[in-house]
């Protein structure tokens, strides 16, 4: 065979196999922007939405596109990372150690396509199934990114628990709606939320035992105060009266303010939940929900570097997840708050609370100790029955317009109410 003969015939055959190559490209380049149809009915609606946006906006609160890293495109590989796990009350587990995908491609079918545009629900029903820390950056169907601090799933529904990072609003969202990213703390570190957060965790008596850990007033300049009440577990009757007088007395529904909560008193103090909770539905009361430990450990007489959370053997995971399970489970959202027991705590504590997406709360005026408030502080009182002299206090203020109003919101420690 001459090389003549050669060179013609491969000649023939790069002719023929060129329109077939150009077909192969133009069809390669195609589908990478458009899915076949043999995956197009199994993405993603929502995922296939949301391009990877350079600025994270909203109606009320719009941010900027220096606070968070750019998002990656959806995929099956985007994971979220899972905070430590521990073992929760009874041998119960809080956490599992892996890590899962959010990404998902399965359809978003009805109800639940629907649930990806708002409202989102206030509450989740039943019992959970699963309760964790996760640490992820998301973005949701109206194109603004939030944070996800929480993983969990009830009636065979996952759902994540996210902050916004301007105003620090908490709510539940279906996991299956949210495009995530795994993230670190310091992401968000320039974000209000990311810094109020920092700030809080460097803020503190440290010469007084590390007494009054956290914020205890307003980063921004405001009128009036934050009116707080602490939960901790006891069995004497619950301030009801207190509380109502408040709002009797009040110029002004819902009355703004913070409760925080131990998970034993939850569970020993039902009714007077279900009553507290129809007051926010009655738009009497407004509540931020703080986490203030489940089972608040404390002994009397111990010197307080050994006592509350810094107990030998107290596992702070548990106390943090227990709660915040126990008020999910009752019909409560968690905030993105915490307020050490006794207001006690140390650094690596801190350090913990911040790693679990937690603002620590201290207090500048604890009426029950003569502390007077002034605008901005942070009014700490207990509803728990154990100390009627902070609310004799709080009357003999009041009756003296001494009590600077309005009550604000918590979340306005660190971004002011846009009718201020």
């Amino acid at each position: 065979m001459s090389w003549g003969f050669l060179k013609v015939l491969a000649f023939v055959l790069w002719i023929l196999i060129l329109p077939a190559q150009l077909v192969l490209a133009q069809s390669e380049d195609s589908s990478s922007h458009q899915p076949s149809q043999l995956t197009q009915g199994r993405q993603n609606p929502i995922q296939s939405r949301l391009p990877s946006t350079s600025h994270l906006a909203t109606n009320s609160s719009p941010t900027d596109a220096s606070m968070f890293p750019r998002l990656n495109p959806p995929h099956a590989n985007s994971h979220f990372g899972l905070l430590p796990q521990a073992h929760g009350h009874g041998g119960e587990r809080l956490s599992q150690p892996h890590r899962r995908s959010i990404a998902t491609t399965e359809s978003i079918r009805g109800q639940e396509q629907a649930s990806c545009f708002g409202p989102f629900p206030p509450s989740l029903p039943g019992r959970l199934e699963s309760y964790r820390g996760v640490s992820a950056i998301c973005e949701g169907a109206d194109h603004v990114r939030r944070i996800a601090l929480r993983s969990l799933e009830t009636q065979g529904r996952r759902y994540l628990l996210t902050v916004h990072p301007v105003t620090l609003t908490t709510q539940f969202e279906l996991e299956a709606c949210l495009r995530c990213q795994s993230a670190m703390r310091n992401m968000w570190r320039n974000t209000p939320y990311g810094q109020a957060l920092e700030t809080s965790l460097s803020v503190g008596d440290r010469h007084q035992g590390r007494l009054n850990l956290g914020l205890t007033r307003s980063l921004v300049a405001v009128r009036g105060s934050f009116l707080t009440a602490d939960l901790c577990p006891s069995r004497a009757p619950f301030d009801r009266e207190a509380i109502q007088r408040i709002i009797n007395e009040a110029g002004q529904l819902p009355i703004r303010m913070g409760l925080a909560y131990s998970g034993l008193w939850l569970q020993r103090h039902p009714n007077e939940f279900r009553w507290l909770r129809l007051l926010e539905l009655q738009g009497r009361l407004q509540i931020e929900w703080i986490n203030h430990s489940y089972s608040h450990p404390y002994r009397r007489g111990v010197d307080l570097r050994e006592n509350f959370l810094l107990t030998e053997g107290v596992d702070l995971y548990r106390e943090i997840f227990l709660a915040e399970k126990q008020l999910i489970e009752m019909g409560g959202r968690p905030s993105v708050f915490f307020r050490f027991p006794g207001l006690v705590g140390d650094a690596q504590l801190l350090q913990r609370i911040g790693d679990y997406g937690l603002i620590a709360l201290g207090s500048e005026a604890w009426l029950a100790k003569g502390q007077r408030p002034r605008d901005g502080s942070l009014i700490l009182l207990h509803a728990n029955g154990n100390e009627p002299a902070g609310w004799r206090a709080f009357d003999r203020l009041w009756r003296a317009q001494a009590i600077p109003l309005p009550f604000r919101d918590l979340r306005e420690l660190v971004h002011p109410s846009h009718n201020e």
